[in-house]
Order: C-alpha cells, then structure tokens, then sequence
C-alpha cells in the first residue's frame, strides 16, 4: 500500500491506494490553517489500522509552514513504519490527479504544469514525464 498525502495548500489531503494503484481510501478537508493538528488524525482515520509499505508527501510548491508539517509527518511516519518514502511536487500531484484526455493546468508564480494529450509535441525547454495512465504531463518553469 501507498499512503500519499499534501499540505501545501488551504486543503489537507491523503489517499491510500493498493499494490495495483487503486484508490482504496481518500479523505481532503478545506481546513486553511491547522494541517498540524488535523493531518495526523485524518492519515488514522484513512489508515483505520493498516499500514503501508510506502509514503508519498507533497513537497511544494505551497505555503511553507503547510511543506513543513507534511514533510515532517511523512519523514516520522515512514521511520516508525520502515516505509519507503518519497516527495513529488504538489502541482504535478494536481495534474496527475485530472481525467486523462483532456487539458488541465496546474500553476503557482513559479511552476505551470500542462497535462496535454498523448500526441502533443514537447515545448524547448521543457521536461516531461509520462503518468500510468498514459497522459503526457509537461512541466515548464518560468522565471518569478
């Protein structure tokens, strides 16, 4: 099992998806300030016992103080369960998450992120990374 979660916005969210990366559980809360107090009581309740092999944390961008407290979280949880873990840019945990197919953006003062069809040509200057799904999502990073 994968256990994912992000705080570097106003929302508080985790999954926990199983082997074959299915959506087993799911819980996001609009909570603004707090992810300190509600995120480990979320990631128990989502948990209800079980524990998983890996942790996956949204690291940015977003509000700092939010990065802290999911990074935290997630360096603690995997220690006290010997889970993997690993971090991934919160806007490409966005884009990721939309319906392959269509178009979506994801984009803070920094970072824009595409998801474009398959045959989409890639930009100069880009990097890209192919999701399960098979949607091509295009990141391209502009000067703040």
């Amino acid at each position: 099992m994968l256990l994912a979660f992000d705080t570097s916005t106003a929302a508080c969210t985790a999954a926990l998806f199983d082997a074959h990366g299915e959506c087993i559980a799911r819980k996001d809360e609009m909570i603004g300030r707090g992810h300190a107090e509600r995120l480990v009581p979320m990631i128990a309740e989502l948990l209800d016992g079980r524990i998983p092999e890996s942790v996956l944390v949204g690291v940015g961008p977003g509000s700092f103080t939010g990065i802290r407290v999911g990074i935290a979280a997630a360096h603690g949880l995997a220690i006290g369960w010997g889970a993997n873990l690993a971090g991934m840019s919160s806007l490409a945990l966005l884009a990721a998450s939309a319906a392959a197919g269509g178009e979506t953006a994801a984009a803070s003062n920094a970072i824009e992120i595409h998801n474009t069809s398959p045959n989409a040509g890639k930009a100069a200057g880009t990097d890209s990374m192919t999701q399960q799904s098979g949607a091509k999502v295009t990141l391209t990073f502009s000067p703040v």
